[in-house]
């Protein structure tokens, strides 16, 4: 096959450099900038100018040599190894390395210098296209309220239920994507949960965890009717939280609107959620500390190893609240702060890749 001349060898090279020193986006550059050159380089030839020009000072190929040269092998050995991710984006190093003969060290090294980085997946709840409008109408509500008063986010009471069990819950932390953005790390989730063993509703004020509470089964609407009317205000008096403080509180929940009733008595004009005074965006676990922050820290603590009894479970519950510290939950304001106004910059959809 005949060579590239020195001048497509030197366009390579400012190409290169051009586009950060990626081969793959050199090539597609190079393409799109001489459409009308009798052929294109790929990734590999790119790389091999650069590779002689870093060792001999020339990017031209010394043909005076014989047998296949290291370098050759070295650039086949690259291009292998970025073709395999770029067909499977997933794939990890470990399965790429067995199935390509080669160490794991050779294929981190190779997609390093191709400034590919590994992202781990983020659940996201699949939103319908009703969703959006209310959710930036939501945050705009909630931005709002913070400039008129910047300790209104501390009196809210986030709340929520979660059941965990002895398999655990869906775990993103081994599910990755090889690519050189993030902007599409995210996977939807469709809305179905597991049954589990030990069942909890817990809520978040300003700095202070209420609860949790433990409840036997589904918590159904007369259960969540009689834990309001029973159980609710001792939760708050034994967190400390003064009368005083008691009636600042709105209380942010995602159930029935079947208690109305008893929430307008609770919280008069102060609550967040179906039929409420303001209304809760559906399908936006995204927007609450409950889930962004709570949960997923409890999950991570318990599940770090496989959990082998309802016993274990109980103490690793209680294991992961006692690593919980109120600067974690006071800091839960600045995030949910922060969260509002990506999701305002995504038009109400998905925004954990504008996330900082």
């Amino acid at each position: 096959m005949m060579s590239y001349d020195c001048n497509e060898y030197g366009d390579m090279i400012l190409v290169y450099g051009m586009c950060g020193c990626n081969a793959h986006e050199a090539a597609r550059s190079y393409a799109e900038r001489f459409p009308k050159r009798a052929r294109f380089p790929s990734a590999a030839v790119i790389l091999g100018a650069v590779r002689r020009i870093q060792a001999t000072g020339s990017a031209m190929p010394n043909h005076r040599e014989t047998g296949a040269p290291r370098q050759s092998r070295t650039l086949r050995k690259e291009e292998r190894i970025i073709d395999v991710f770029r067909k499977n984006p997933t794939a990890s190093v470990r399965s790429v390395a067995r199935s390509l003969g080669l160490p794991r060290s050779t294929v981190h090294k190779i997609i390093g210098c191709e400034k590919w980085h590994v992202y781990h997946y983020t659940r996201v709840e699949e939103l319908k296209s009703s969703d959006y409008v209310v959710r930036r109408e939501f945050c705009e509500w909630l931005l709002q309220r913070h400039e008129e008063d910047p300790n209104f986010i501390g009196n809210i009471m986030f709340t929520d239920e979660l059941s965990f069990g002895l398999s655990g819950c869906w775990n993103t932390r081994n599910c990755q994507i090889w690519t050189t953005d993030n902007s599409q790390a995210s996977v939807a989730v469709h809305q179905h949960e597991r049954r589990f063993s030990v069942n909890l509703w817990a809520g978040i004020i300003n700095d202070r965890l209420i609860g949790p509470f433990e409840f036997e089964g589904k918590f159904t609407t007369e259960k969540y009717r009689k834990f309001l009317q029973r159980n609710l205000l001792p939760l708050l008096r034994v967190c400390g939280l003064s009368e005083e403080n008691r009636r600042r509180i709105w209380l942010q929940h995602n159930a029935t609107r079947n208690v109305r009733e008893e929430l307008n008595g609770m919280f008069p004009e102060r609550w967040i959620g179906q039929g409420g005074p303001h209304h809760w965006p559906p399908r936006s676990s995204d927007l609450t500390p409950m889930n962004f922050f709570l949960w997923e820290h409890m999950k991570s603590v318990i599940y770090r190893t496989p959990v082998e009894t309802l016993q274990e479970l109980h103490l690793r519950i209680d294991s992961a609240l006692r690593s919980i510290t109120p600067e974690m939950l006071k800091n839960c304001q600045s995030s949910l702060l922060q969260r509002a106004r990506c999701c305002i910059q995504a038009n109400g959809g998905h925004f954990e890749h504008l996330l900082h």
